[in-house]
């Protein structure tokens, strides 16, 4: 509901369901943790603070699930967005090496290595 809300435009909507979510699990059994997703939907909606929290939060979960490959990385490049978005451009460049470190095996067409290449460029300027 909370993806279905968020993508039909209702962001506050769909943070307030992944709120309540992850108070009451988390790191459910099934499905992706809420504190991801609240940092993709904080992002997308122009809140870089709860986005750079919330994947802290993400990582300092327990690592698990078969997912965890791309979404950890991902959780990496949502929080050097959301530190350059905030201004913090020395913590967005830390995010960014711990991405790079990640992805030095990447194929070079790999869409989170694109997005890190563009935002380090950025962060040069």
């Amino acid at each position: 509901e909370a993806l279905v809300a968020w993508r039909g435009g209702d962001s506050a909507g769909a943070m307030a369901r992944l709120a309540a979510l992850e108070a009451r699990a988390p790191w459910p059994e099934v499905g992706l943790p809420p504190a991801l997703l609240i940092s993709e939907v904080a992002l997308e909606s122009g809140d870089p603070t709860e986005a750079a929290a919330a994947a802290e939060r993400y990582r300092r979960l327990w690592p698990r699930g078969v997912w965890r490959g791309w979404a950890y990385p991902r959780s990496l490049l949502v929080s050097a967005l959301a530190l350059e978005r905030k201004g913090d451009r020395e913590g967005a460049r830390e995010a960014l090496e711990r991405l790079r470190a990640l992805l030095r095996q990447a194929e070079p067409g790999e869409p989170l290595l694109a997005a890190a290449r563009s935002l380090d460029a950025k962060l040069r300027k």
